[in-house]
């Protein structure tokens, strides 16, 4: 678990109770802290809301495995019990042997919020711009979203990744990382 330094807590939250109290050890408690404000500024009272970390995970393996040259969608549903407050992005790239890491794989990604009918991207864009730098590893490439996505519960994301590589399949691994928001559903502003 990460920690919040001392100044950048809401105030009257202690650290125990603090927002981004959990946090992915690429991302800095400092950006959690503008997160948190942007959160709030799209949806006042979400920080104060009980929460628990949550990984919505988009997996492309098995059935879902990209194939060469091949385009794959997956979905996945937000659970009802709660909002998905979606705050970065992470990411596994492997051959289909599960064990060979692929350091930049060419693979372009789309995501829809199909419930809404929003776009999250005006076009399909690289994979590493979206779900981060595997530093040559392929494993464990992470990006804090530019701006935090409220996903409503119930909601359904389309995943598309477009494998640009004519010769080799590809096993990857997305999660969107974030919290689950608990209360009343919330309602997106007009």
């Amino acid at each position: 678990m990460g920690s919040v330094p001392a100044g950048l807590h809401r105030p009257g939250a202690t650290p125990e109770k603090q927002w981004g109290d959990t946090v992915p050890p690429q991302v800095l408690p400092s950006q959690l802290y503008v997160t948190e404000q942007l959160l709030e500024a799209q949806f006042p009272g979400i920080t104060k809301r009980p929460k628990d970390f949550f990984r919505l995970v988009v997996p492309f393996v098995g059935a879902n495995i990209l194939t060469a040259g091949g385009t794959v969608t997956v979905n996945v549903t937000v659970s009802q019990d709660a909002d998905f407050a979606w705050i970065s992005t992470s990411a596994t790239f492997f051959q289909n042997d599960h064990t060979t890491a692929v350091a930049n794989p060419a693979v372009t990604i789309n995501v829809v919020d199909t419930s809404s009918g929003r776009s999250l991207m005006s076009a399909a864009d690289q994979i590493l711009n979206f779900a981060g730098n595997s530093n040559g590893t392929g494993q464990q490439g992470q990006r804090l979203n530019e701006w935090p996505q409220v996903v409503m519960r119930g909601a359904t994301l389309s995943t598309t990744l477009t494998n640009l590589d004519a010769a080799n399949q590809r096993e990857i691994r997305l999660a969107y990382i974030g919290y689950k928001v608990y209360g009343t559903p919330l309602q997106r502003p007009q």
